[in-house]
């Protein structure tokens, strides 16, 4: 197979934008992960209530002081809503 530039180029634009992809992905972990930091920290001090991984790294539990499940999901922009209306809910 000759390598044109062409093919070369294409080849170089196309890993370009797979980088920027996943660095984007990693920008939106990181500030859904201080999202839920920030907010889980007040909901705690304020009721007790806090945010656990279930049986694996991608479950979420909101969980009272007493250890009771309040709320369970694989979803962290649900895991975000839920300490809002949480929150809102205190205030």
């Amino acid at each position: 197979m000759v390598l044109t530039l062409p093919i070369i180029k294409k080849t170089v634009q196309r890993t370009i934008k797979s980088i920027n992809n996943t660095f984007f992905d990693i920008d939106n972990y990181a500030h859904e992960c201080a999202v839920i930091s920030e907010l889980s920290s007040r909901l705690e001090d304020l009721t007790g209530i806090y945010w656990i991984n279930g049986a694996d790294i991608f479950t979420y539990q909101l969980r009272e002081c007493c250890g009771e499940i309040i709320f369970e999901t694989t979803d962290r922009a649900a895991l975000i809503n839920q300490l809002k209306t949480q929150l809102k809910a205190v205030k």
